[in-house]
């Protein structure tokens, strides 16, 4: 899948850019599409000849003549200026992955929707990719992945980069990383730099690799330099799950107080009193990272907690009852705690069913009883719960 793009890495690492933009592939691209002749476009401007350099971007053109001539093609003064800066705004685009706010991005996208040129579907693959728009973002990456050879070094680098991004969402977790190792080759700014660090951090912990460790050391400065302070609570958060997968669980602890994010300490302690539950050892590994996403998404973003529901049909088990586990953690007294095992786990046929899950609210249930034993209904559910075993 990235064989092409490696070679490509390889071929330029040496070379530069010695194009200016994309504005004569934007004219060429317009002028075909009108079905119109260069002589058309020329007439009365310039020669046949110099229009026909504009295109192949020999020629840096003349401001008068390029403003008749995307005059002539329905291209307004507005448009030209946007079409120059494009490369400036690609930049604005890699920024917008640092701090993980695309709002500018979406509206430069939407208000030049009539853009042909490939830096401007550079631009909807950056954006696509990075709000898990996947089959848009699969639908660029093929259609760039084509062309890549005429993009500037620039341009090119940018298309690697944001390629990586959509293997490594797309599940492509070795082709990102080898992708990303690649790039490590090549001359790239202080930004581009950052979100290679940051995803060579997200890819070696997706892959267990302990250089990941590493990566989230690179990565943590650079966004603490430029003050991404969200994107800086995430992979702390994220560190701290790699740690626990590890079983490194006193590393994962001591991340809790670099955490900003009361969402993300909550679900970092609960994962670790969990998993040192003693009634549910044999269990504790078990789809670690649907517990994380669970957690945090029923808790706090519910529509994701939906989301997420719905891609795994409805199957209850693949999401580790971190819901039902969870829930019953946030009650604050005894009283709500027995009510919580009353109206939702006596009710909730999963929890009868598994053996682990029973296990642990069996032995909640009991923690309690001494205080609630002059509670009758209390008394029988736990004798229910209890001849199941």
């Amino acid at each position: 899948m990235i064989k092409r793009i490696k070679i490509e890495i390889d071929r330029r690492i040496k070379d530069e850019d010695t194009v200016y933009a994309v504005i004569g592939p934007e004219l060429r691209l317009r002028r075909l599409a009108l079905n119109k002749t260069l002589k058309f476009v020329s007439y009365k401007i310039c020669s046949v000849s110099y229009t026909c350099k504009i295109e192949r971007n020999d020629i840096r053109p003349n401001a008068s003549f390029l403003h008749e001539i995307s005059k002539r093609l329905g291209m307004d003064d507005n448009k030209i200026s946007m079409l120059l800066n494009l490369r400036e705004t690609l930049e604005v685009g890699i920024k917008s992955i640092l701090f993980n706010d695309y709002k500018e991005i979406k509206k430069i996208i939407d208000e030049n929707t009539s853009f042909l040129n490939y830096r401007y579907k550079l631009l909807v693959f950056l954006y696509e990719a990075n709000n898990n728009n996947m089959q848009a973002a699969k639908a660029k990456y093929d259609e760039l992945s084509q062309i890549s050879r005429t993009m500037t070094d620039y341009d090119f680098k940018i298309f690697a980069i944001i390629s990586a991004i959509y293997l490594f969402k797309s599940g492509c977790l070795t082709d990102s990383y080898n992708l990303l190792l690649s790039l490590e080759k090549m001359e790239l700014n202080k930004n581009m730099n950052g979100v290679i660090s940051l995803y060579l951090f997200y890819v070696t912990s997706g892959l267990g690799k302990p250089e990941a460790i590493y990566y989230h050391e690179e990565a943590k400065n650079y966004l603490y330099s430029i003050g991404s302070y969200e994107l800086l609570d995430y992979i702390n958060y994220e560190l701290a799950i790699f740690y626990i997968k590890h079983d490194s669980f006193n590393f994962a602890e001591k991340l809790i107080d670099t955490l900003n994010s009361n969402a993300y300490k909550k679900s970092i302690s609960f994962i670790l009193a969990y998993l040192s539950n003693d009634n549910l050892k044999g269990y504790s590994k078990k789809n670690l990272i649907g517990i994380a996403k669970c957690i945090y998404d029923y808790k706090f973003d519910s529509e994701s907690f939906k989301d997420t529901f719905e891609s795994m049909n409805g199957d209850y088990y693949q999401l580790d009852y971190s819901p039902l586990l969870f829930e019953f953690e946030l009650n604050d007294n005894i009283m709500d705690k027995y009510n919580y095992i009353v109206e939702k786990i006596s009710k909730n046929p999963i929890v009868k069913e598994d053996y682990f899950l029973r296990k642990y609210f069996l032995n909640k249930m009991n923690s309690i009883s001494s205080e609630m034993i002059k509670y009758k209904a209390f008394t029988d559910l736990y004798d229910n719960l209890l001849r199941k075993e």
